[in-house]
């Protein structure tokens, strides 16, 4: 049978309540650029992310309410939901992790390469 594709292309982000979500892959593929939105975890925020946990954070002007960008280290890691200072993790069950160590995680540049 002929099939018609109904549109090409990576969806970017979708609508969800009162924000625009982005996509994981989205996120994963352009996140390393993002300006704003974006927010930085250290080593117990970013473990705690991957293991959809919930989390204080003050995002100083770096984020408004709605959802952004998680990064560790320059990776992005994800998509969270910042509202009243907590990070709420939007990992799905299969992209989750526990029991991982990030603190031997190498930094990502901007341009995709790893910092020593």
């Amino acid at each position: 049978p002929h099939l018609q594709p109904e549109s090409v292309g990576m969806a970017l982000s979708r609508m969800r309540g009162s924000y625009p979500k982005p996509t994981t892959n989205a996120i994963l593929s352009f996140g390393v650029h993002a300006t704003r939105n974006a927010v930085e975890l250290n080593d117990a925020q970013a473990q705690t992310f991957l293991r959809r946990g919930i989390f204080d954070y003050d995002a100083l002007d770096k984020a408004d309410d709605g959802f952004v960008i998680v990064r560790h280290k320059g990776t992005p890691l994800g998509c969270g939901l910042y509202l009243d200072g907590r990070i709420s993790s939007q990992l799905s069950k299969g992209r989750s992790m526990s029991g991982i160590n990030l603190q031997d995680a190498p930094a990502v540049s901007r341009a995709g390469a790893t910092k020593p």
